[in-house]
């Protein structure tokens, strides 16, 4: 598997992770810059080069981490609100027992 090329440039590979174009990416860097980009807004190369600029980093700052934030599906979404409404309902008997 080839990944990148790497340079004293471009620098050392931080994170390689799988994604897909519903995804988002959190880069963040040493110091404490942190940036959120939609995976579908990355251009894709198809030969080995030394990558896509994502972030512009200040003299002397690296990136430390990258992050993967998954898309909901719509399933995951319904299923997280059911629950927030259920806790809330909860909170409100147990808070008319209380008076």
């Amino acid at each position: 598997m080839i990944n990148i090329k790497t340079t004293e440039r471009n620098g050392l590979v931080v994170a390689v992770k799988e994604v897909i174009d519903d995804d988002e990416l959190i880069v963040m860097t040493r110091q404490g810059v942190a940036i959120r980009v939609h995976v579908s807004d990355i251009r894709v190369i198809s030969r080995n080069t030394q990558g896509v600029r994502i972030i512009n980093l200040e003299a002397g700052d690296v990136v430390t981490g990258v992050a993967r934030l998954a898309e909901k599906d719509d399933a995951e979404a319904e299923e997280g609100e059911q629950t927030s409404e259920a806790d809330s309902s909860a909170a409100d008997d147990s808070g008319d027992s209380e008076q």
